[in-house]
């Protein structure tokens, strides 16, 4: 994908960094549960499928019941349904050709934190219902998360020329399309029940995406505020056992040595 200026090209986009590691993972996944799937019922639990499933999507009812599980915010992102490849298949391919765009602008550490939080911030939106005591099945895929990285990618190129079928399209036209198409699914789940696809994850991630590259966090790199942090702290840390040194010598120069704590003299 290029700007509109140098027309459509049909190049596939580097598969690298956090994209590639994030795709091996979302397939190793996916591998494991239909393996998994396959097998008998070992227990009277159920199945190690069905409890790997209990376990890892993000489940309404859980949250209800008391202590919220909150490591679903991050599990459920990474199973997807053995009977619908297509599922994971679409997530992948997104993640490849909208992740690439985004990882060459901000490096894979800081696409692969985007990732996971539009993958939780999806998941937020898709529990909210439950905070008024609406009933929702659970949810599984990295579809909030996928969708935030094309939000995001739309709204940092909105003029980027991409193929819908056979048809170019900008890609901000196309964003807009999938939200209109998400809003109007999500309206039909709340007149007629849930349909099987957590539309609310999608609008979460969407608004997630949008949101982070419009109010600049998409600039802002935590690992180097976290390096800024740690060298000035080692700074301040030398200052102040400069400044402890010089108290001690000045305290052996009136007292002698033998007036030092035994943390002194582990100190020098």
């Amino acid at each position: 994908m290029r700007p509109e200026s140098q027309g459509v090209s049909f190049s596939l986009p580097p598969f690298t960094g956090a994209v590639r590691t994030l795709a091996l993972v979302l397939g190793a996944v996916f591998l494991l549960q239909f393996v998994l799937y396959l097998l008998p019922s070992s227990s009277s639990d159920g199945s190690l499928y069905q409890l790997l499933m209990r376990w890892g999507r993000l489940d309404p009812q859980a949250w209800l019941q008391g202590i919220p599980e909150v490591w679903q915010l991050l599990t459920y992102g990474f199973l997807h349904g053995v009977r619908d490849p297509m599922h994971i298949v679409g997530n992948v391919l997104m993640l490849w050709f909208f992740g690439s765009m985004l990882q060459a602008e901000v490096g894979p550490k800081r696409f692969a934190l985007a990732w996971f939080a539009f993958q939780v911030a999806g998941g937020l939106v898709f529990l909210v219902p439950v905070a008024f005591g609406l009933e929702s099945p659970a949810a599984i895929g990295a579809s909030g998360a996928a969708y935030g990285v094309m939000a995001a990618c739309a709204t940092l190129h909105p003029d980027t020329r991409v193929l819908l079928i056979v048809f170019p399209l900008r890609l901000q036209t196309m964003a807009l399309g999938i939200v209109a198409l998400t809003v109007f699914a999500a309206l039909l789940d709340f007149k007629e029940g849930a349909s099987g696809v957590a539309h609310l994850v999608h609008l979460g991630g969407l608004a997630a995406g949008y949101v982070w590259v419009r109010s600049g966090l998409w600039r802002t790199d935590p690992w180097a505020a976290l390096a800024r942090k740690r060298a000035v702290a080692s700074l301040e840390r030398g200052a102040d056992d400069e400044a402890r040194l010089d108290r001690l010598l000045e305290k052996i120069h009136r007292e002698g040595i033998g007036s030092l704590t035994r943390a002194e003299k582990a100190f020098l």
